[in-house]
């Protein structure tokens, strides 16, 4: 037995449960590059290069690729038919503790969140010991033990940064507050995305600041003459009243909110004595504040159906694989934008402690 397998392997006190469910995810330098989000996989039987990865590796170095027939089958039994495999030096480590080994990679076809798997020939190559629950891995150089810490945690106890720019518990995501006056308002890019395209995109950003609705107040609608919505009730239906449904002090403080917002924004007017009245109905948001939608069950069945279909969601989002980049926009929990027929604003009243409402602007939700 090796001399360093003699020595015992002092890894880092246990510090957290996250620490414990989290996969171990280093950095490596592959062919003179500097790779992140290299997954060390003890359950994987082959080192896994993923297509996102290889694209970025020198003209020279990606000429080695050598096509293979061997096809990859995963646990669900899924068959994949990697492009090729290439053989590459492969450094870990850090300061004067690295070591460099030749590595022979299956690169696939695929997307990932992580640029590289580091399987069990990997593993055995370096000579590392892992241990998920530390969050940690060792392996002998010639300089002696070398440590490596997952970057996908922060330990307490050592001061030990994340290397991920922006720490936050979705690994895929990062949150980026733009607007100096308004901290609370952030949005989700992703943390894959090269280090100069996040710096250009925060400028984009930072620049067009009056392009985005940070408060209700923003939204100024779409101009009549451009798009209005209308009702087609039909004359032969009776309108309907609904009695005023009691609800829970949250839900009517959050009631009480929406409506002052949506006041001050000239979204909705106040009315009275109305022959068309809806119950506002609360809807939990994934971020557990609530949306207020209003149920116009009685209103819709006394219009006639629109027979246009909607689109597949999955055929929409398979429409955008060929493109590097993707957004999603959150139209800030509504889209209060086309503007109500005149003579339709009243059909939409709904009840509240603070009276009855009716849209000016589209109802969303």
């Amino acid at each position: 037995m090796a001399a360093w397998m003699q020595q015992p392997i002092a890894f880092p006190p246990i510090i957290s449960e996250e620490i414990k469910d989290g996969p171990i995810i280093v950095s490596a330098v592959i062919a003179g590059h500097k790779v992140r989000r290299v997954y060390v996989d003890s359950g994987s039987a082959t080192e896994i290069m993923y297509q996102q990865c290889f694209q970025e590796l020198a003209l020279q170095t990606k000429a080695k690729l050598i096509r293979v027939s061997m096809p990859l089958v995963s646990f669900s039994g899924k068959i994949v038919q990697p492009i090729g495999q290439i053989t590459l030096p492969t450094t870990m480590g850090e300061g004067s503790m690295v070591l460099t080994v030749n590595l022979t990679y299956l690169v696939v076809g695929a997307r990932s969140v992580h640029n590289v798997i580091l399987g069990r020939p990997g593993m055995c190559a370096f000579g590392i010991i892992s241990s998920t629950i530390h969050g940690s891995l060792k392996f002998p150089t010639e300089a002696g033990i070398a440590t490596l810490h997952s970057e996908s945690t922060i330990c307490v106890g050592e001061v030990r940064q994340s290397k991920i720019d922006v720490p936050h518990p979705n690994p895929l995501t990062e949150e980026w507050a733009v607007h100096p006056h308004f901290p609370e308002q952030k949005i989700a890019v992703g943390a894959q995305l090269l280090e100069r395209i996040k710096k250009k995109l925060w400028k984009l950003l930072s620049n067009s600041l009056d392009v985005f609705a940070w408060q209700t107040s923003d939204m100024v609608g779409v101009p009549r003459c451009l798009a209005e919505h209308k009702l087609k009730v039909s004359h032969s239906v009776k309108p309907v009243a609904q009695r005023k449904r009691n609800m829970a002090p949250a839900r009517n403080k959050a009631i009480s909110e929406d409506v002052r917002k949506l006041l001050s924004a000239g979204i909705i007017r106040e009315v009275r004595y109305q022959t068309w009245v809806s119950n506002p109905v609360m809807v939990t948001k994934k971020d557990k504040t609530w949306r207020m939608c209003v149920d116009f069950s009685d209103l819709n069945n006394a219009c006639p159906k629109d027979c246009y279909p909607l689109p597949e969601i999955d055929l929409k989002i398979d429409s955008l694989s060929r493109f590097r980049l993707k957004c999603f926009l959150d139209a800030y929990k509504g889209y209060h934008q086309i503007q109500m027929a005149l003579e339709d604003e009243d059909k939409t009243a709904f009840i509240t402690n603070e009276g009855l409402f009716c849209y000016t602007k589209m109802p969303f939700g």
